[in-house]
């Protein structure tokens, strides 16, 4: 699946997602109710 068709797919999904990415445009492209940044997690 291209990187458009994914954003597509995820735009017109009607339930609940938990998107976990460091991929900046990904995260942008994505339309969001809540966004939860967590810069200092350390594993």
């Amino acid at each position: 699946m291209l990187a458009g068709e994914l954003e597509q797919a995820l735009d017109s999904f009607p339930g609940t997602l938990l998107l976990v990415t460091h991929h900046r445009r990904l995260a942008a492209s994505v339309w969001m109710t809540r966004d939860i940044d967590v810069p200092s997690l350390r594993a």
